[in-house]
């Protein structure tokens, strides 16, 4: 199945008064970490497992941090995938603030829930250096642009799946996030300058990298 990328379910916008027990599989929700960093990769790996040997057909999760290293959530995402492949239905509800990867992994599910005051962030890869001063955080994707290509594919899921368009691709390439919120059952998205990187290069000048349409 690969990347392949279902439809986005009709309920992506909850009401507020819509109770958040009919959003969710009678299972318990798996509650996910709140980064992709070293010292939650162990966690996510037990929730892969507990999701590739469950009985149940519908796994739900309930999802918001902060993100962290892209190549985590990459493995996250073929639990995903390979789960999805085996006949199962992965719904995510996105229960408060989820940025950068925590965002990304909500693309590849069957179903999303943005539940009123909660959202998603989406950002262009953020890389790391060592130089005299200790360790900078920049966003210059020319010193990186497999990184960035890989990233990028991540980018069309949510596009296929009508979570991300074409143009908050372009403000992800020009350093800009791209907010989606839920507020009281509303979509609300806002395009957002990225101050987070030093040394950063706005993507849209680095064409041979990536083809933004």
């Amino acid at each position: 199945a690969g990347l392949a990328i279902p439809k986005l379910s009709p309920t992506l916008f909850p009401t507020a008064d819509q109770p958040e027990t009919q959003l969710q599989d009678p299972d318990a929700p798996i509650y996910t970490p709140w980064t992709f960093m070293d010292s939650d990769i162990q966690i996510w790996h037990d929730i892969g497992q507990q999701i590739l040997t469950s009985q149940s057909k519908t796994i739900t999760l309930n999802v918001q941090g902060f993100g962290g290293a892209v190549i985590a959530g990459n493995e996250f995402i073929r639990v995903i995938q390979q789960a999805q492949d085996s006949g199962k239905k992965i719904v995510m509800n996105i229960i408060g603030p989820s940025y950068s990867m925590h965002a990304t992994i909500a693309c590849f599910a069957d179903e999303v829930h943005i539940l009123p005051g909660a959202g998603l962030m989406f950002h262009a890869p953020a890389m790391y250096t060592t130089m005299l001063f200790g360790m900078v955080h920049y966003r210059d994707i020319s010193m990186d642009p497999l990184t960035f290509a890989q990233s990028d594919s991540l980018f069309q899921a949510c596009v296929s799946k009508g979570i991300l368009n074409k143009d908050d691709l372009k403000e992800i390439y020009a350093l800009n996030d791209v907010n989606i919120a839920n507020i009281e059952g509303n979509q609300l998205k806002t395009h957002n300058k990225d101050d987070e990187g030093m040394f950063s290069i706005p993507l849209q000048l680095l064409p041979y990298v990536i083809d933004i349409g």
